[in-house]
């Protein structure tokens, strides 16, 4: 009778012991999950604050400014450039397109760079890449990325992903 109560105290132990090495040394840091939520909630709200930020290219927000480039673009093979937008400069005027960069570029860098996080910033027109704006390397392993659709007549879309 002794020995099935060792046993089974032995079973138990060995039950503890196993469920010790799943779930607490070989689980997954919470830190890094809190991280990766906090990245994913950030590069939401980074997003969303530049799409809706008003220029000074005839008092049009940066969406209208996109879906402005997508629509009437300088060449339909590449979307690179566009707009029929003209944006004020010191020397001129400039496409809705090249201002969309220069304001993105410069936000990220400046708020994104201040926090010492990287981020990659793309805009899709019509499934090509049209702009990709990124710091360092940008975030090449980044899982979570956030997705935004433009309502333009060819399909946008505004891409955030935010890495440390």
């Amino acid at each position: 009778m002794e020995i099935f109560g060792i046993a089974i105290v032995v079973v138990l132990a060995l039950l503890g012991f196993f469920l010790l090495l799943q779930f607490g040394i070989f689980a997954p840091k919470s830190d890094n999950l809190r991280q990766q939520v906090s990245n994913v909630q950030l590069a939401s709200l980074y997003t969303n604050t530049l799409l809706r930020t008003d220029t000074d290219c005839k008092s049009t927000d940066i969406s209208q400014l996109i879906i402005d480039w997508a629509e009437h673009p300088q060449n339909a093979a590449d979307y690179t450039s566009g707009g029929s937008i003209h944006c004020p400069t010191n020397s001129g005027t400039e496409l809705s397109s090249e201002r969309v960069k220069e304001i993105i570029q410069t936000t990220l860098d400046k708020s994104l760079g201040a926090q010492k996080k990287g981020y990659d910033f793309k805009i899709m027109i019509n499934q090509q890449e049209a702009y990709r704006g990124q710091s360092n390397n940008g975030c090449p392993h980044a899982k979570n990325v956030e997705r935004y659709p433009l309502p333009a007549r060819v399909p946008v879309v505004v891409e955030l992903a935010i890495c440390d």
